[in-house]
C-alpha cells in the first residue's frame, strides 16, 4: 500500500506540471523554454515537498551528495557523453545515418540549451530516481524500486513524436541503466550528468532526435537513411533503434558486474 503512494505522487506530479505547461500556453506563453522551465519547476519543487513532508526524509536522501558534487557530474557528463559515441558510431559504421558537417545554424544559444537539459535533466533524475527509485525500493526493495523508476520513466515519453514499442522499451532499458547507476553510486549528480550529456550531445551537437523531438540549433548535422530505421529508431532518434538496445544492454551488464565486484571487495 506504501508504495502505492508513492506511485500516485509520481502521477500527480506529472499531471500538475503538465496541466501548469498548458494553462501557460493558453494564457498566451509561447516561448518553448519558457513553458517547460515551469514545468520542470513544479517537478522540483513537488518532488522536494513529497520527499520532505510525506516520506519524512531529507533531501540528502534522494542523492544530493554535497562533497564531490562537481566531480561527479563531470564524470557523468563524461560517460554520458562517450555512451552518445558508442551508439552514433554504431549507427555510422552500419549505415544508418550519415554525418553531414556542420549544420550552419548554431548559434551561442546553444550555450543556453546545454543549461536547458542540464535543468531538464535533473528534474526527470530527482522525480524517478531521487523520489520513486528511492521511496520504492525503502518501501519494497531494491529490484522493485529500480523497476518502477525505469517503467514510469519510459511511460512518460508514451506522447513523443514517434514513440512505438520499441522506443518505450529501450527507455525503460535507459531507466534500468540510470537506476543502477544511482543504486549503486547514490548520487543524483553523476546520474544527472549522463542523462545531461546524452540529450545535448545527441540533439544540439550532433542533431539528431532526442526521444523524437527535432531541435533547430545544432552544431552538426545528422540524417538517418531511410530503409534502416529499426536500426536507427527513426523519427524517435537513436533511442529507438536497435543499436540503442544492444548498447545499453552491455552497459547494464557492465554496471551490473562492476557492482558486484565492488560488493565483494567491501564483503
Amino acid at each position: 500500500m506504501a508504495v502505492i503512494i508513492s506511485l500516485f505522487a509520481v502521477f500527480l506530479i506529472c499531471v500538475i506540471s503538465d496541466i501548469a505547461a498548458s494553462l501557460a500556453m493558453l494564457l498566451g506563453i509561447n516561448n518553448f523554454y519558457g513553458i517547460y522551465i515551469l514545468k520542470f519547476s513544479i517537478i522540483y519543487l513537488l518532488s522536494f515537498l513529497y520527499v520532505k513532508c510525506i516520506d519524512k526524509l531529507s533531501i540528502k536522501s534522494m542523492g544530493f551528495i554535497k562533497k564531490g558534487a562537481i566531480k561527479n557530474y563531470i564524470t557523468g557528463l563524461i560517460s554520458g557523453s562517450v555512451l552518445f559515441f558508442a551508439v552514433y558510431l554504431l549507427n555510422l559504421t552500419t549505415g544508418s545515418f550519415t554525418f553531414k558537417g556542420l549544420s550552419g545554424n548554431a548559434s551561442l544559444s546553444i550555450i543556453f540549451a546545454f543549461l536547458f537539459f542540464a535543468f531538464q535533466a535533473m528534474a526527470e533524475e530527482v522525480l524517478y530516481r531521487g523520489l520513486l527509485q528511492i521511496s520504492a525500493s525503502r518501501k519494497t526493495n531494491n529490484v522493485l524500486g529500480i523497476l518502477l523508476s525505469a517503467a514510469f520513466f519510459s511511460l512518460a515519453h508514451i506522447n513523443n513524436p514517434g514513440a512505438d514499442f520499441m522506443a518505450l522499451f529501450n527507455i525503460f532499458l535507459y531507466g534500468i541503466f540510470l537506476s543502477l547507476l544511482m543504486f549503486e553510486k547514490g548520487n543524483i549528480f553523476l546520474v544527472s550528468g549522463v542523462h545531461t550529456a546524452w540529450n545535448f550531445t545527441m540533439g544540439n551537437v550532433f542533431g539528431v532526435n532526442v526521444s523524437g523531438l527535432d531541435l533547430e540549433n545544432t552544431l552538426f548535422k545528422s540524417e538517418i537513411i531511410r530503409g534502416k530505421e529499426l536500426l536507427s529508431g527513426g523519427n524517435f532518434g537513436i533511442e529507438g533503434g536497435l543499436i540503442f538496445t544492444a548498447v545499453i544492454s552491455i552497459a547494464i551488464a557492465f554496471e551490473a558486474m562492476v557492482f558486484k565486484k565492488e560488493k565483494e571487495i567491501k564483503d
